[in-house]
């Protein structure tokens, strides 16, 4: 996102990182970060299911190449997930483990039954969907300029969108 700076519009980009539902008739922000744009993704996943209540079941958790790595792979299926990280050309399947029994399920998943895998990141374009109506919605513009005034205006943006969702759900059932 852009944000506004002393002399007009200055490209200061921040991030928003979120874990999104990936049900087609009700997306909505599981958890939500934002940072600085220059933080990479795989940083603040472990911050993002650390958000997420215990009793929450995560099911397949849907990352892009951005997330491929041995620990974010432990990080998900210790919280109870299935990751689903579409994976390299460089990788071949006896990649070690390296102390993450989730990397190696996943590898092996990958290379014995590629449509299954499909199957399960074919969710992916829901959740870059999420992310295109959000900016839709809400644009892709904030007008603070302090960091800390930034985090909480997307933050407040995402809690507009899951209230937007839930109440679009009550009113259809």
């Amino acid at each position: 996102m852009d944000a506004k700076g002393r002399g007009g519009l200055r490209h200061i980009f921040v991030k928003l990182h979120a874990l999104v539902s990936t049900r087609a008739q009700f997306p909505l922000f599981f958890a939500a970060r934002v940072s600085d744009g220059l933080t990479a993704d795989v940083v603040e996943l472990p911050g993002l299911l650390r958000q997420i209540p215990s009793e929450v079941r995560l099911g397949n958790v849907v990352l892009d190449r951005g997330y491929i790595g041995k620990r974010i792979a432990q990080a998900v299926a210790d919280r109870g997930g299935r990751p689903v990280i579409d994976l390299r050309a460089n990788i071949t399947a006896n990649t070690t483990a390296d102390g993450s029994p989730a990397w190696k399920s996943m590898v092996r998943g990958w290379f014995q039954d590629r449509r299954e895998f499909r199957c399960r990141y074919r969710r992916r374009p829901v959740i870059e969907g999420v992310f295109g109506a959000f900016k839709d919605r809400f644009g892709a513009r904030i007008r603070s300029r302090r960091l800390e005034a930034q985090r909480t205006e997307i933050l407040a943006r995402v809690a507009a969108w899951n209230l937007v969702a839930v109440s679009y759900h009550r009113g259809r059932t």
